[in-house]
């Protein structure tokens, strides 16, 4: 006995998968971090940062960048299709390395997880990769954790200041 499977029906078969795994990664996208939903950065996050990272020096600049994308979401090609824009800024993250001052381009993202804002910052200097997850204490310091890819980077605890000039 042969069995004819219709067009029409293998269609809605894949149709209806496709819609359940959609369905499927919008919940699990929804029980991680909330994101800001504005498009726009949060004005008093941009500008000069300075603290330590694991106790040694740490800078940060950070400028608003309303062009940069996502780090989470579903996209098809450059369209983010589930998920909202995070607000971002690109910046400058100086750090230490063996005693001397290293520089690298670095993306932050603002994040909102526990009641409190945050900034999830990425760096991909010569080394490897780099990541800050940090919380506001109040709106002048920011307390967190970083970490490097790479052994000889600073790994722990991470306390920013705003710089006044």
């Amino acid at each position: 006995m042969v069995t004819v499977v219709r067009p029409q029906k293998l269609a809605w078969t894949r149709a209806g998968i496709v819609a359940l795994a959609l369905i499927g990664a919008a919940c699990a996208m929804s029980a991680l971090t909330t994101v800001v939903a504005s498009a726009q950065p949060a004005p008093g996050f941009a500008g000069s940062w300075a603290g330590t990272w694991a106790g040694t020096p740490l800078s940060l600049l950070l400028i608003p960048d309303a062009n940069e994308s996502s780090p989470s979401g579903i996209y098809v090609g450059p369209w983010l299709v589930l998920g909202q824009p995070r607000p971002s800024f690109s910046g400058v993250i100086t750090w230490s390395r063996r005693g001397e001052p290293v520089s690298t381009h670095a993306h932050a993202w603002i994040t909102y997880a526990g009641g409190a804002v945050g900034l999830l910052i990425q760096a991909a200097p010569t080394d490897g990769d780099q990541q800050l997850s940090l919380r506001s204490v109040d709106p002048q310091r920011f307390v967190g954790v970083g970490s490097s890819s790479f052994r000889w980077g600073p790994q722990g605890a991470v306390e920013l200041h705003r710089e006044v000039r």
